[in-house]
């Protein structure tokens, strides 16, 4: 019904008006015997879209390998039962340096994998969470950046932004 009243949104849109629209029936967020709630539909038409989420699918190592590196900026969601975590290659040049920044309110932790050997990883101090990428190299090398939502986290799911600045 969502779908048909608003035919432009994604399919990652759709799902997530489904979860935030849902009425919670049991615990707090979702749980195993009521998932994310009793569907309201009337919310759903009435909600703003959500931002889609780009990458999907890539839930796994595997399924990034051979897809375009991710832009400068994307905005993503991760759910502790349903996305945990989400890969996303990234194009360093050769001879440049790029940066990489992830916001969000749940503390989403980060790995960077540099599939080449060549490009070097460093935290880089002050305020938010920011790597430095430098490939010294002659050839473009690709960093698979691996961000995850942790069982143990304080809510079941946060919508995080990744940006890249070179």
């Amino acid at each position: 019904w969502v779908w048909t009243a608003r035919p432009n949104l994604h399919n990652t849109q759709v799902f997530e008006l489904m979860r935030r629209s849902a009425r919670d029936l049991g615990r707090k967020g979702r749980d195993q015997d009521t998932g994310f709630g009793r569907l309201d539909i009337r919310v759903a038409l009435r909600m703003p879209a959500p931002p889609v989420d780009p990458g999907e699918p890539n839930d796994s190592p595997g399924a990034v390998r051979g897809r375009a590196p991710v832009g400068p900026r994307l905005t993503a969601r991760l759910d502790v039962t349903d996305d945990p975590r989400d890969y996303y290659p990234v194009s360093v040049p050769p001879g440049s340096r790029l940066t990489v920044t992830v916001s969000s309110s749940e503390r989403v932790p980060l790995q960077l994998v540099d599939r080449g050997g060549a490009v070097t990883i460093q935290r880089l101090r002050g305020p938010g969470r920011r790597w430095l990428l430098e490939n010294p190299s002659t050839e473009p090398a690709v960093v698979v950046v691996k961000l995850y939502l942790p069982l143990e986290a304080r809510s079941t799911h946060t919508t995080y932004r990744l940006s890249l600045r070179g």
